[in-house]
């Protein structure tokens, strides 16, 4: 098996001014701002640094408003072995939080046997129809026993989202 991740982190934004200039045929004045920099998009593969071996994506909804999320055993349905990401670290992760939910889901550290994907003490709060992506450079410790959870909670008790994560 063989992974690849393709990753655009650009952001451009456009503004328009109108101005009473009274010389000026034309008085908007456009102002575009493009952020981006070799940061900012890229591959992640075997051989890129930091490289990467190993992907898992799912819709995923919480239950009772909450979802501990075990990454050496991440489901893949009843078709495949479950994926276990121990002895990796996570390079890159995408959330996105449904429209319809009717809350924002945190993401922390797990309680038990706490992974710390945002710092150990740091909560993430996605809202409905929201979208976060993080790629990491070899900064977060690799899974292992004592490093493999991640909590997500929601006053939505059936919220979802989709997460992919791509580790090496």
């Amino acid at each position: 098996m063989t992974v690849s991740l393709t990753f655009d982190f650009r952001a451009a934004a456009v503004e328009t001014l109108s101005t009473a200039l009274d010389f000026a045929s034309n008085p908007d004045i456009t102002t575009q701002i493009l952020q981006e920099g070799t940061a900012s998009l890229g591959v992640l593969n075997a051989s890129s640094t930091p490289a990467v071996s190993r992907v898992w994506s799912d819709s995923v909804g919480l239950t009772a408003g909450a979802l501990t999320l075990n990454l050496a055993a991440l489901s893949r349905g009843a078709e495949l072995a479950a994926l276990d990401l121990t002895g990796l670290k996570v390079q890159f992760i995408k959330i996105f939080s449904k429209s319809a939910n009717t809350s924002s889901i945190t993401m922390s550290t797990g309680a038990s046997n706490g992974y710390a994907i945002n710092l150990a003490t740091r909560v993430l709060e996605i809202s409905p129809g929201e979208c976060m992506m993080f790629k990491r450079n070899e900064s977060l410790p690799d899974v292992a026993s004592g490093a493999r959870t991640i909590d997500f909670a929601s006053s939505d008790v059936d919220a979802i989202f989709d997460i992919m994560i791509v580790a090496g």
